[in-house]
């Protein structure tokens, strides 16, 4: 399926928080290698400059909990802000969203990106009839007739 992507789709990553290299970094450092041209969002970022390597030295757009007093630290404590912080990333542009997730990015909802989706997973979209809906909790697909 993935030598069936078009060139020129946007892809966005979005990440719980970077503050370690753990068991949903090594899954987010995988999709990386799938997709090395992914942008990436997390709630926070505070992985040091040295230690950067699993997610490729990229720069990362983080939310408004990585401004917040003790974030680094006490992240966990602004747990009730982080969906709505998730909601408010602007990730309209792109054609594709996978969330990598054991907490609060899943909670993503398609219809800030695409408007129509009534449900919360990550949305590829294609110039063709189908609309994928893809998680890392499920896999899921609806057919889709705009004709």
């Amino acid at each position: 399926m993935l030598s069936d992507f078009p060139n020129n789709i946007r892809i966005a990553l979005v990440h719980d928080w970077l503050t370690v290299y753990a068991g949903a970094e090594r899954v987010l450092e995988q999709m990386l290698n799938i997709f090395p041209d992914a942008d990436l969002f997390s709630l926070i970022d505070f992985i040091p400059a040295g230690q950067r390597g699993f997610i490729r030295n990229k720069s990362v757009t983080t939310s408004f909990i990585q401004k917040l007093p003790k974030a680094k630290t006490h992240y966990r404590s602004y747990l009730p802000l982080m969906p709505a912080a998730v909601e408010r990333f602007d990730l309209s542009n792109y054609d594709l969203v996978l969330s990598s997730s054991h907490a609060v990015a899943k909670g993503y909802c398609a219809v800030s990106c695409f408007g129509g989706c009534d449900f919360y997973s990550a949305v590829l979209d294609f110039d063709f009839d189908l609309l994928f809906c893809i998680s890392l909790s499920f896999f899921s697909y609806e057919q889709i007739n705009s004709h």
